[in-house]
């Protein structure tokens, strides 16, 4: 669940730490900011059929009504303690491993 905190290995967070290591917060997908929120709604680096199990998890729990990323993340982080979406959200970090950052030197 490392993923949902605001200091983690997504492109967001590392090019806001150090944006001449990482200059880019660009997902490889090319399709928006890699932070995540991307990653469980827009990211196509995700196939269809788990992207839409998340946006159905997402639409029962009214999540594109709030605005704020800073409340989506913060929602995620609280939504841990379902467990089909720690199954989500692990399933979707599986298939994302490779284009994941898994470690970094700061």
């Amino acid at each position: 669940m490392s993923l949902f905190y605001p200091n983690n290995l997504l492109l967001d967070f590392l090019n806001s730490y150090n944006p001449a290591k990482f200059p880019s917060n660009q997902c490889p997908c090319g399709n928006g900011i890699q932070n995540s929120v991307h990653l469980i709604t827009n990211c196509v680096l995700i196939s269809g059929y788990k992207r839409n199990y998340c946006e159905n998890f997402l639409e029962y729990y009214e999540f594109h009504s709030i605005g704020s990323i800073a409340v989506q993340q913060y929602l995620l982080i609280s939504w841990s303690k379902y467990p089909s979406f720690i199954d989500m959200c692990c399933s979707l970090v599986e298939e994302s491993v490779s284009h994941l950052i898994s470690g970094v030197t700061l």
